[in-house]
């Protein structure tokens, strides 16, 4: 049994594998497991990953038929043998000192989950983007709830900068046949853990590349997915007492639901039902937290087909 197992799920990233794979083998901490999780790869990657796993015995690899990155993400849990379990994509990277600092971090404050800092990459620029910081010391469950009960908090909320302990993933797996599954699941990863540890250090490297999941999205349906997720968000605060919760993660749906309803196409089908369905939950949100609903609010949620043609129209008056 290793210390840490760290899961890398693998689909058409051919020519940034052996960056990732190389970034886990060069760690400075030794004891690890690194399973390679070959989502029905149509590429190269399947290959690359079995020359791995022949050059170095922690290398595990397994081969799956496609069923998506949570799939891939939960066979490797699956499968895992460490205490700690990592989740890394397979077309980032990270420093070489990651997973020793984090272990260290939780080891000395006995938190159950550790997060780290980020830094954006780009595949068309050597240039660095912003890092983005989740500060230094330790949280309670409900602070760092509080971290993604707003717009704000997307470090918390990311599973590929954490490290976990076992027991978590034993109670949450991430949602198969969705996209943004991190959004899915962070307020229940995040939930079932007492402590939070922070390392103020960007140790993974986010690459934004223009043929990923998230950059080939359609956005009428990330838009619903995005308020559906926050509905989910907004059930588990209400069902686990963190009633002062409520409120900001509301006002979060409110606008993820009115990008839905206005970006909604004219033969909308079964995305239509879904933002009707939408609708009628932010208004039982809206009378369970207290929040006075405006009269535009009102019809967006009491009559969202209405609502989105007057703002067509308003649009074609004003000019925008």
């Amino acid at each position: 049994m290793s210390r840490i197992s760290v899961i890398v799920p693998v689909y058409k990233v051919e020519a940034w594998l052996d960056i990732c794979v190389k970034s886990l083998v060069n760690q400075t901490f030794r004891d690890l497991e690194i399973i390679l999780v070959d989502d029905g790869s149509p590429d190269g990657c399947p290959q690359i990953c079995d020359v791995w796993a022949d050059r170095d015995e922690r290398i595990r690899v397994i081969h799956q038929q496609n069923g998506g990155l949570s799939a891939a993400r939960n066979s490797g849990i699956r499968a895992a043998s460490g205490e700690l379990i990592a989740v890394i994509d397979s077309d980032d990277w990270v420093d070489p000192d990651m997973l020793e600092t984090m272990e260290k971090a939780l080891a000395e404050s006995g938190a159950d989950i550790a997060v780290c800092g980020f830094v954006h990459e780009y595949e068309d620029s050597d240039a660095q983007g912003e890092a983005v910081l989740p500060g230094e010391g330790v949280l309670s469950r409900k602070e760092a709830l509080a971290k993604v009960a707003g717009p704000q908090g997307v470090v918390f909320i990311v599973a590929w900068n954490r490290l976990c302990r076992r027991e978590i993933y034993d109670k949450v797996l991430f949602p198969e046949g969705k996209i943004h599954e991190d959004e899915f699941t962070a307020h229940e990863i995040l939930g079932a853990a007492e402590r939070i540890v922070t390392v103020n250090k960007p140790f993974y490297h986010y690459l934004h590349r223009a043929k990923s999941i998230m950059s080939n999205g359609d956005r009428e349906e990330d838009h619903i997915n995005n308020a559906e997720f926050l509905a989910l968000r907004w059930d588990y605060f209400r069902e686990h007492g963190d009633e002062d919760l409520l409120a900001p993660c509301f006002e979060t749906f409110l606008s993820a639901c009115t990008m839905a309803v206005r970006d909604l196409p004219k033969d909308g089908g079964k995305l239509k039902a879904r933002v009707q369905e939408l609708c009628r939950k932010g208004q039982e949100m809206s009378g369970s937290c207290g929040r006075a609903l405006s009269a535009k609010e009102k019809l967006l949620l009491g009559s969202p087909f209405l609502w989105k043609t007057l703002y067509a129209v308003k649009g074609k008056l004003t000019g925008r």
